[in-house]
This record gives structure tokens, sequence and C-alpha cells, in this order.
């Protein structure tokens, strides 16, 4: 099985923005380039990468409680 370039930047991009905690932004924002450079070249549209990692963000965001505390 292999991951289209979209699948590819959701897993890469969720890996990044949970362990950033401690990261700047900035250097966040070169580390995405950087899988978009590297990993999915096919992604072309800045405003669906935008989108995307907006929802990563988000689930991320609201799904935390999962990964916290009792619940694993």
């Amino acid at each position: 099985m292999a991951l289209t370039h979209r699948e590819r930047f959701i897993l890469h991009s969720s890996a990044i923005l949970s362990a950033q905690a401690g990261t700047s932004k900035e250097m966040g924002k070169e580390i995405i380039d950087m899988i978009i450079k590297n990993r999915c070249r096919d992604l072309k549209d800045r405003k669906e990468i935008n989108k995307l990692l907006d929802d990563i963000e988000e689930e991320i965001r609201l799904s935390s409680v999962l990964y916290k505390g009792d619940l694993l």
C-alpha cells in the first residue's frame, strides 16, 4: 500500500505539530516546507496545504485529552 502525497503530508505534519510544543512557529514552518519539498512534491496548492495544517492543528488540540492521563 502506498500513501498519496496528501496522506504523507498529513502523516508527517501531524507528527511534527504534535511534537512542536516547545518549538517556535518559524521552525515549524521550515520543517513543514522541508516535508513538502522532500516527501510531498505533488502538493503545490498553498491554500490546500494551509487548510490541511489548520485542520490538523484543530484535531490535535481537540483530541489532546486522549493522550493525557489515564485514557491510554
